[in-house]
C-alpha cells in the first residue's frame, strides 16, 4: 500500500540484522552453547516483533552463556544502534571483529555507522574489508562497492586511494587496551560534537555555522531559522513552484522535493512532511521520497506505523535500492 500520508539527511541507524550460521554443529555444542543459541533465537524474534528492550535482555543473557558466541556481539550492537547510541553500537561491532575478523555483518555495519557520521575515510576503511571478505555472488558485496565509489566521488580522489589510511583492526591481533583508546577516541568525539551544539549560541560556533552554510548550502538551526540565505533560498522555491505553466509534473515533483531537504535542514520537519506529501501527488513513484519520509515518521512523529508503510513502499519500488537492507531492518525492528 502506499502511504500518502507522507531528503532527510542520512540518519546513523539501521543497519542490517545478519542471521549468522552457527560455528559449530549442533553436536559439538555444549549444554550452555546450546543455551545461548536458543536464547538468541528468542532474541531475534522479539526484534522483528519491535521489542528491542526483550530483544536486549535475551541478547545478553545469551552471551553469559556463552561469550565467544561472537555474532551476539554484532546483534546487541544492532539494538544499540536503535536505541540512537552510536557509541555503545561501534563498541561492540568491534568486540564482534575482535572476536572473529571474518564476521562481514559487523563490517558493513561499522561502514554504515561512519558514512552516515560523515567520516568517510573510516567508512571507506570497512567498506574495503567488506568487500575483500565477500563472495563476488553476494549482492552486498556489489552494494559495498558502490558505497566506495560513492565516498570516492564525494571525498573528489580515487576508489583506489579511499581508505587506505591506517585504521583500527587493520589485520592484526589488537590487545584489550588499544581497542579501548579506540573506542575512548569514538566517545570523545561524540561529546565533542554535543559540546559543540551546545554552545552554537557564542561567537566562534556562529562563524562555523555561517562557514558550514556558505560551503555545503546547508540550512541553519533553528535559532537561525530565519537567516536571510535560507529566506531567499525558500523564496526562491516558492517563486519557482508558483510557475505552473512552466514546469511539468517531473519537475515540480523535484522542486517540491528539494523544499522539503531545506525544510529538514532547518528542522523544519512538518512543513518537510508536507512538501514530501506534495511530491508524492505529482510523482507518486520516486522510492527515495518514501524511504525519506519513514525517516522523519519514525524519529520526528514516532508514528511507527506509517513508516514501515512508507519503508515497505520504498523496498516495493526499489527492491535493490541503495538503502534496502536498512529499510528491511527499520520494518524488523518497527512491527
Amino acid at each position: 500500500m502506499r502511504c500518502l500520508g507522507l531528503k532527510f539527511g542520512v540518519l546513523s541507524f539501521l543497519i542490517a540484522v545478519f542471521i549468522y550460521v552457527p560455528y559449530l554443529e549442533a553436536g559439538q555444542l555444549t549444554a550452555l552453547q546450546q543455551s545461548a543459541r536458543e536464547l538468541r533465537n528468542k532474541g531475534y524474534a522479539s526484534q522483528k516483533k519491535g521489542d528491542i528492550d526483550a530483544a536486549m535482555s535475551f541478547y545478553q543473557r545469551a552471551l553469559t552463556l556463552d561469550p565467544a558466541y561472537f555474532i551476539l556481539y554484532n546483534d546487541i550492537g544492532v539494538i544499540y544502534e536503535a536505541k540512537g547510541q552510536p557509541q555503545e553500537a561501534a563498541r561492540y561491532y568491534l568486540k564482534c571483529i575482535e572476536k572473529d575478523p571474518k564476521c562481514i555483518s559487523a563490517y558493513s555495519n561499522l561502514a554504515l555507522l561512519y558514512e552516515e557520521k560523515g567520516d568517510y575515510q573510516e567508512s571507506a576503511y570497512y567498506w574495503r574489508r567488506r568487500i575483500k571478505l565477500g563472495e563476488k555472488s553476494d549482492p552486498w558485496t556489489d552494494k559495498a562497492q558502490q558505497h566506495l565509489a560513492d565516498i570516492a566521488a564525494k571525498l573528489g580522489v580515487s576508489v583506489e586511494d579511499v581508505g587506505r589510511k591506517a585504521a583500527p583492526l587493520t589485520g592484526k591481533s589488537y590487545t584489550r587496551s588499544e581497542l579501548d583508546e579506540v573506542l575512548d577516541k569514538f566517545e570523545r568525539d561524540i561529546k565533542r560534537a554535543a559540546k559543540a551544539k551546545s554552545d552554537e549560541g557564542q561567537k566562534q560556533d556562529e562563524k562555523d555555522s555561517k562557514d558550514k552554510l556558505a560551503a555545503f548550502a546547508a540550512g541553519v538551526s533553528e535559532v537561525e531559522a530565519k537567516n536571510k540565505a535560507l529566506e531567499e533560498k525558500l523564496a526562491a522555491f516558492s517563486q519557482a513552484l508558483s510557475k505552473e505553466k512552466e514546469k511539468n509534473k517531473k519537475e515540480k515533483s523535484a522542486l517540491y522535493a528539494q523544499l522539503a531537504a531545506s525544510y529538514v535542514k532547518a528542522k523544519l520537519y512538518n512543513e518537510a512532511i508536507e512538501a514530501y506529501k506534495k511530491s508524492l501527488t505529482l510523482r507518486a513513484d520516486d522510492p527515495l521520497i518514501y524511504y525519506y519520509l519513514g525517516l522523519l515518521y519514525q524519529y520526528q512523529r514516532k508514528d511507527s506505523k506509517i513508516a514501515v508503510e512508507c519503508f515497505r513502499e520504498y523496498l516495493e519500488l526499489e527492491p535493490y535500492g541503495k538503502y534496502n537492507e536498512k529499510a528491511r531492518d527499520l520494518i524488523n525492528i518497527l512491527q
